[in-house]
């Protein structure tokens, strides 16, 4: 009870320290001006403001805007009827913001025109290619790739690991030099990783198969024993410190559980060729080269300078 209590007070609390950001334009509302984005909504209403219903659906958007992006494991039935009243508030604020904005004919800037063309072709292009990913996943596809995991994860190890991910290897020299001065792993990873979804976890990836991470990352996790952490590794999303918690032999996840991945797994495989196949064979002409800097032009102009510059190269290459 203690722990819902408090879970309603934090989210009345986001709910109305967020009215100040007026500034934020969402897509809400059924009845505004012309041109302003119509959309339809599902779900109960929620509330009314002013007479305006408040649709479950927009609630929802707005909880999810709030908690970046964790509406959705929020249940409505936790929220006590303040926070509804502040969540129902903010949509209908962003509303007016919305029709207020296209009253001021904000929507006749080309500038903004460009940009609203280029969301609606990514979500174009996003959209075909989920079709893409699914329509050549069959049943069959899915259940030989889980015959095909389960038989080699029969001969495998799982690793527990956690790993904390920099943009640079001055960064993860610094971390690993804390690490073994006594900072612990988990505060490190919350605060310095760029790789979010783990961060939150302290770096937590739970039990993993090496190889199903690139192989500068699988081939370091091999490496270690329980309780080490590696020196920085590089790899092709930055550099990694690493940290195997345990080993054990490999479980079998059942194939329900194992579905969705090895669904989404199909389907990357199926984009990056339809991707690959449309993309092959380009004749590709540049036609107009970026002007070159000043400072690059005026050493390109001057030959005496141009031997240091190649011995400055060359040592920045062996290093």
């Amino acid at each position: 009870m203690t722990e819902n209590k408090n879970n309603k007070l934090i989210i009345i609390g986001l709910a109305v320290l967020t009215l100040g950001q007026a500034a934020y334009i969402g897509t809400h509302g059924s009845s505004l001006g012309n041109g302003a984005m119509k959309r339809t909504y599902s779900g109960d209403v929620i509330a009314k403001v002013n007479g305006t219903p408040i649709h479950e659906e927009e609630i929802r958007e707005r909880l999810d805007f709030i908690t970046g992006g964790k509406g959705s494991s929020i249940s409505l039935d936790n929220i006590d009827e303040k926070g509804l009243e502040a969540l129902a508030r903010e949509v209908y604020v962003q509303n007016l913001v919305l029709e207020k904005a296209v009253e001021s004919g904000v929507q006749k800037d080309p500038d903004l025109k460009n940009k609203i063309a280029s969301l609606v072709n990514t979500i174009y292009k996003e959209k075909f290619l989920e079709k893409i990913a699914k329509k050549d996943v069959t049943d069959e596809m899915v259940k030989k790739t889980y015959d095909q995991l389960v038989s080699k994860a029969k001969t495998s190890k799982q690793y527990h690991v956690e790993h904390i991910l920099v943009k640079t290897e001055d960064e993860a020299k610094e971390i690993k030099k804390k690490l073994d001065a006594g900072s612990k792993f988990e505060d490190l990873a919350r605060l310095d990783s760029i790789d979010k979804p783990s961060a939150e976890k302290g770096g937590d990836l739970g039990y993993i198969f090496p190889d199903e991470f690139v192989p500068e990352f699988a081939a370091e996790v091999k490496k270690l024993n329980k309780g080490e952490t590696s020196n920085p590794v590089k790899s092709e999303f930055g550099w990694h410190i690493i940290k195997v918690e345990d080993s054990k032999n490999a479980e079998i996840v059942p194939f329900e559980d194992a579905k969705p991945r090895i669904e989404k797994q199909l389907g990357s495989e199926s984009v990056k060729k339809f991707v690959d196949d449309i993309s092959k064979d380009l004749k590709i002409e540049v036609i107009k080269k970026p002007a070159a800097p000043a400072a690059a032009a005026d050493k390109a102009a001057t030959p005496a300078k141009a031997p240091a510059a190649a011995k400055a190269a060359a040592k920045t290459d062996k290093k």
